[in-house]
């Protein structure tokens, strides 16, 4: 208010000042500045106004958020509660476990590397034990093939076995028949050699008699002759 009466008394000055002309000009400036000033007075009321509700408006929306400003430090108040009562123990308890986790994590890394240096020795062990299997494998058919062979030998052996010894048992009845004729022919041979000893003997007896008596006979002769 004070600012637009400033505006009006400059304006009346130099509207004054400026002209030289009769009452009735000055009147028509003076009711044509105080009309531009009314004018002016409403705009400004009613921007004055439209502020005083935007500020009634804003002091609403002031409370509003106030009270929801308030609802939330309470809620922060009482997280805040919950963090230091409820969360940080929750943290403590989880930052042991996640240590004794890590903890938990070296030795089973140190398990698992012990537990891969284990499969090695038990790969590599594994590949000896399949190396010695295949060989005795190897060596079982070899001994397998063998056994056949021999089998069949066996076989072959015995079926010549039972031929020799069917040969043995006809040659063993050859050889009784042949002992019994040997034994027959031996005292036949006995006999006749009994025989030809007596024979001979006889023989001898009559040549040693014969002899004897020529020579008998010699001895008359030989005496006469003498």
């Amino acid at each position: 208010m004070p600012v637009e009466q400033a505006s009006v008394a400059s304006v009346t000055g130099v509207s004054v000042g400026s002209t030289s002309g009769g009452p009735v000009l000055r009147k028509k400036l003076f009711d044509q500045n105080v009309s531009d000033w009314a004018s002016r007075y409403r705009k400004h009321k009613q921007s004055l106004d439209q502020l005083t509700r935007d500020c009634e408006l804003l002091r609403a929306e002031v409370c509003k958020h106030q009270v929801e400003v308030d609802e939330r430090a309470q809620k922060t108040a009482e997280l805040e509660d919950k963090f230091h009562g409820q969360t940080v123990i929750k943290f403590t308890d989880m930052k042991a476990a996640v240590e004794a986790a890590g903890q938990r994590k070296q030795q089973l890394a140190l398990e698992v590397g012990e537990a891969r240096k284990l499969k090695a020795q038990l790969s590599k062990e594994c590949k000896l034990l399949k190396a010695d299997y295949e060989r005795k494998h190897s060596e079982l058919a070899r001994g397998a093939e063998m056994r056949d062979r021999l089998e069949q030998q066996l076989v072959m052996f015995t079926q010549q076995l039972n031929q020799v010894s069917g040969e043995r048992q006809r040659l063993e009845k050859e050889l009784e028949l042949v002992q019994h004729n040997l034994r027959q022919h031996t005292e036949l041979a006995d006999e006749a050699h009994s025989e030809i000893e007596r024979t001979c003997g006889g023989m001898k007896a009559s040549v040693q008699h014969h002899m004897a008596t020529s020579l008998r006979l010699q001895e008359p002769l030989e005496d006469t002759g003498y």
